[in-house]
């Protein structure tokens, strides 16, 4: 069984949230900056106010993030609207596409016209940049892009923080060219929702041509993060499409380049997807629900001798869902994966075609109750018109929900050999489906339900002190009175199998006050800070033996009682996991 060689070396569940803003002018070349990491979430710039000291808040703010706040347009006050029609009298109103709203109800409707990206080149990029903060209020983002250029880079990045939250992004780009390539972003974070945070991205890129040689390709990824305290729901809805044609000539090459929009599911394969997808839902109380659906048709037919590719060993799909909830919610996913290749070519032409697929991760769900469920839904079909046709295709589900159910569907063809397979779990602490295809026939391998051996998890921790320059990070450090002090905590696994759904928290001790948007980890971990409960917590995902993964957070000191501080860790095989060695801090005060 080749199952294993799927397993990750570090896969931890991606922390959302990489933004590509393509920035381009009139006469001059297209150029791509380095990716840049999302806005936190949680920043309360809601309460500042409207006044001149807001302002410089708020820039100050802006700055931190790495923004340009002359770049930004600043909204401030009870309604803000941005887009193409204010909605009349007693509405702070733009047409600007990089906005910080931070007020009251915040609506805000991007739709940003294609820009020359060179003067020999008639492509163009489409950037959306929304960031709206309303803690006790509603916020409302839509982000539309069109496009119909044969190179186009569409990016869309909505960050929002408040009661209700609601986003939606609607990314399309159709065109007809010898040479196409088409690349969507879009990353949704949303936090604070005490009531509900929706969000529904929507990617669809479809290209055709016609001529001697034929290059189409295609990505879109979508990274969406939602955290909802007390009863508040999370709702994802996520639908990503691409659609091939190429006709005539002799060369056909569809999909089978690496893309610029990176792997939202790092650790894995495939490890440069067209279609990639990274939800993560965290609920205090409250249900999170997530529907995935992503599709990939590539068609290649002419009447000549001709050289056919569709896909690549390293692309195709790949979605990552993780979803984690208190007792009283329910955890819910549907996710359905497809792809069909079709390649007609004159006798003797040379026809190659891939597909490997991924979904949804061995930390899907966390919490929950007996209603939680995933249900996942994978199918390829691969059609040549030579015999020897080379046809490669992978199919992998995985998914985990300990205290309810899992269900696996797989259906595989090609020329030679078609299978089926299937399998359901409940409660469903792992679940583990593989169907290959090739040129000797299809295998449907048996559903592996618990791996060999076991993890075994240890935390250590260390404080040191920020304003004194203290590099070493030991475990008794000393403060004074508003003094920063950075902690450390380290996990290891140091048994003989992965450790799964691995999730870090830390009470933030009495007497410190934690830093906003202080806590970090390494790329792919997720985390967030509760005010309620006063812990911070970070998502760790799959920890393989022998492997560590270090995470931080900032707190400031204030005279009071020394008080050792301890870090907590669970996972879906063990029972939980305390810090061997407390870290405490002195009070020089």
């Amino acid at each position: 069984m080749r199952l294993r060689r799927w397993f990750p070396t570090v896969a931890v569940l991606s922390a959302a949230v990489v933004v590509l803003m393509a920035l381009a002018g009139a006469g001059s070349a297209a150029r791509t900056p380095a990716p840049t990491t999302a806005l936190g979430a949680g920043k309360s710039l809601g309460s500042v106010g409207s006044g001149p000291a807001a302002i410089a808040k708020i820039k100050s703010y802006l700055r931190s993030v790495g923004l340009d706040p002359q770049t930004v347009v600043i909204q401030t006050g009870k309604r803000n609207y941005a887009g193409p029609m204010c909605p009349g009298r007693g509405w702070t109103c733009s047409t600007a596409t990089r906005v910080l709203q931070a007020g009251g109800d915040n609506v805000f409707q991007c739709t940003p016209a294609a820009s020359v990206v060179s003067s020999s080149n008639a492509g163009g990029n489409q950037n959306c940049v929304i960031m709206q903060n309303n803690p006790s209020g509603n916020n409302t983002a839509t982000c539309t892009e069109h496009s119909t250029s044969v190179t186009a880079v569409q990016a869309c990045q909505i960050t929002q923080t408040g009661r209700n939250n609601t986003a939606t992004v609607n990314q399309q780009n159709g065109s007809n060219g010898s040479t196409q390539s088409g690349s969507q972003t879009a990353t949704v974070n949303q936090s604070g929702a005490t009531g509900t945070n929706r969000a529904t991205i929507t990617q669809s890129i479809a290209q055709d041509s016609t001529g001697a040689t034929q290059m189409q390709d295609g990505w879109a990824r979508a990274d969406l993060v939602q955290s909802a305290g007390g009863a508040g729901q999370n709702i994802g809805n996520l639908t990503q499409n691409i659609r091939q044609g190429a006709s005539g000539g002799t060369t056909h090459r569809q999909d089978t380049l690496p893309g610029s929009v990176g792997d939202c599911n790092p650790g894995t394969d495939p490890s440069v997807p067209n279609l990639c997808v990274n939800v993560s839902q965290t609920a205090v109380g409250g249900n999170n629900t997530n529907e995935l659906f992503q599709k990939i048709v590539e068609k290649a037919s002419t009447s000549r001798v001709a050289s056919q590719i569709q896909g690549s060993g390293a692309g195709g799909i790949d979605g990552k869902v993780h979803q984690e909830t208190g007792s009283t919610g329910t955890d819910w996913n549907q996710a359905n994966q497809n792809k069909i290749q079709s390649a007609v070519g004159g006798k003797g032409s040379t026809q190659t075609q891939f597909d490997p697929m991924r979904c949804c991760g061995v930390g899907s769900q966390a919490g929950g109750n007996a209603e939680n469920q995933e249900s996942i839904g994978q199918g390829v079909a691969q059609d040549a018109t030579e015999s020897g046709a080379s046809q490669t295709s992978d199919l992998i589900g995985e998914s985990l929900s300990p205290n309810g159910s899992c269900d696996i569907t797989q259906g595989a063809a090609n020329n030679n050999d078609s299978a089926d397979n299937s399998a359901r779990e409940e409660p469903c602490p792992i679940l583990l489906l593989e169907t290959s295809c090739n040129v000797d026939g299809c295998t449907a391998f048996d559903p592996v339900g618990q791996f060999p051996g076991s993890p075994e998890s240890q935390l250590t921790k260390c404080a040191r002190n920020i304003n004194n320059e203290q590099f070493e990070c030991t475990t008794d450090t000393s403060a004074n009175s508003g003094q920063l002090i950075g902690y450390e905590v380290t996990y290891s696994n140091v048994g003989d199998a992965a450790a799964h759904g691995v999730v870090i928290r830390d009470v933030v001790p009495p007497g410190m006050t934690y830093q906003e948007d202080s806590c970090s980890g390494p790329d792919g971990v997720t985390c967030s800070y509760n005010s309620e409960t006063n812990t911070v917590t970070w998502n760790v995902g799959t920890v393989n033996p022998d492997s560590s993964v270090p995470v931080s957070f900032v707190a400031a000191f204030s005279c009071s009682n020394n008080t050792p501080n301890i870090a907590t860790s669970t996972d879906d095989e063990e029972d939980g996991t305390t810090t061997s060695n407390p870290s405490s801090v002195n009070n020089n005060c």
